[in-house]
């Protein structure tokens, strides 16, 4: 088990200003929060900044509240779609949205997720093919609140 400590993070003043959450965790899991591009904690969406291991064990990941400056043409479609839902799973899983032009819509799985190990794999890559159509992941968020991991994606032609 891995302790994992999120924690607030002034740009400006370049300093940690408190832990917003400590979570104890699998390895699969910690593969997972350190993979994505944020995290929603207590409905706050968080970019992550940076995220460090120290020699104790300890796991921290830096982090801001999500702009939406951060993702030029997309941006401010992230959090919309990320709050139009309020289930919860029992376990991690996944979700999907798709680019449809001008917002995120939720879309049919890309992939079989059965497990976190399984999520972070899909994490590693930034193009996804299924049946011979390629998306690009333009931004992954943890919802911690749900249980979920979200892909936000659009298709490219090759």
């Amino acid at each position: 088990m891995h302790t994992i400590y999120y924690q607030d993070w002034d740009e400006a003043g370049q300093r940690v200003q408190r832990t917003l959450k400590q979570y104890t965790i699998g390895t699969d899991e910690l593969f997972v929060r350190k993979l994505v591009n944020a995290t929603v904690i207590q409905n706050l969406l968080l970019h992550h900044s940076s995220h460090e291991s120290e020699a104790g064990g300890n796991h921290l990941i830096y982090a801001a509240p999500f702009q939406s400056s951060c993702l030029d043409r997309y941006g401010s479609e992230i959090k919309p779609a990320l709050l139009e839902r309020c289930d919860r799973s029992v376990f991690l899983e996944t979700e999907f949205l798709y680019w449809n032009g001008s917002r995120f819509e939720l879309g049919e799985p890309l992939m079989h997720t059965p497990d976190a190990l399984a999520i972070a794999r899909l994490l590693l890559d930034h193009y996804l093919v299924k049946q011979e159509r390629t998306y690009e992941s333009l931004y992954t968020v943890l919802d911690d609140d749900r249980n979920k991991v979200l892909f936000y994606l659009k298709e490219v032609h090759v």
